[in-house]
């Protein structure tokens, strides 16, 4: 039996959809506050991890009645403090903040009776557009350049696995997530392994949102 290719692309696009004939997509504000941490195996554990800030803008598109597909505009603070001793009697000190602009992406999974409680799962890109940074070295109680021991510089370019869930509550929405880097914050070579880590809890408000009739419907096969 010969099946024809336009209605065959059809129903699966339909089956992906899961059958919606309106599309809802809405857009908003967002920020809020965050705790930022470095992990890797190279990562010293005597540290203090510091608080940011995050803000931005967010799109949301539905795939279906369950399903949603997100993506953003975040200024992200990042950056920790820590130590540690690369020989004995001598200790390097590094304070770091790094200011991002994040573009996430992801996809967003709804529950309960009015679609209330989410979950999701994506990835993020981050480029460094500033960031404060010092360094130094004592040993044996004086100060020495730290050059030898921290000749590291940033990478300008970030990315993570992003993780969290949240509340919708009318145009309201309460979001919780987690970043964990998958690249070294350290450019060059025989640099440490240490990347970013993010928890971040934000505040957000729907500006606009519209369901607009699926460009799938009232067709003729």
């Amino acid at each position: 039996m010969k099946i024809d290719l336009k209605i065959f692309i059809i129903l699966l696009i339909d089956l992906f959809i899961g059958f919606n004939t309106f599309s809802q997509y809405k857009i908003g504000l967002q920020g809020g506050a965050g705790i930022s941490n470095y992990v890797g195996k190279d990562f010293p554990p005597d540290n203090e991890p510091k608080f940011g800030i995050t803000a931005g803008f967010f799109f949301e598109r539905e795939i279906n009645l369950t399903l949603s597909f997100g993506t953003e505009f975040n200024y992200d603070q990042k950056g920790t403090f820590y130590q540690y001793d690369p020989r004995l009697g001598t200790t390097v000190k590094v304070d770091s903040r790094l200011k991002y602009l994040t573009l996430p992406a992801y996809i967003k999974a709804y529950f309960g009776k009015q679609a209330n409680y989410y979950l999701y799962l994506g990835v993020a890109g981050s480029y460094l557009i500033n960031y404060e940074s010092s360094d130094y070295a004592t040993e044996n109680g004086f100060e020495i350049s730290s050059a030898p021991y921290f000749p590291f510089s940033y990478n300008s370019l970030d990315a993570s696995v992003i993780g969290g869930c949240g509340l919708n509550f009318y145009r309201i929405i309460l979001d919780i997530r987690y970043h964990h880097g998958i690249v070294n914050i350290y450019g060059g070579h025989n640099v440490p392994s240490i990347r970013n880590s993010f928890i971040s809890a934000t505040l957000g408000f729907t500006l606009y949102k519209k369901k607009v009739l699926s460009c799938f419907n009232n067709r003729a096969y």
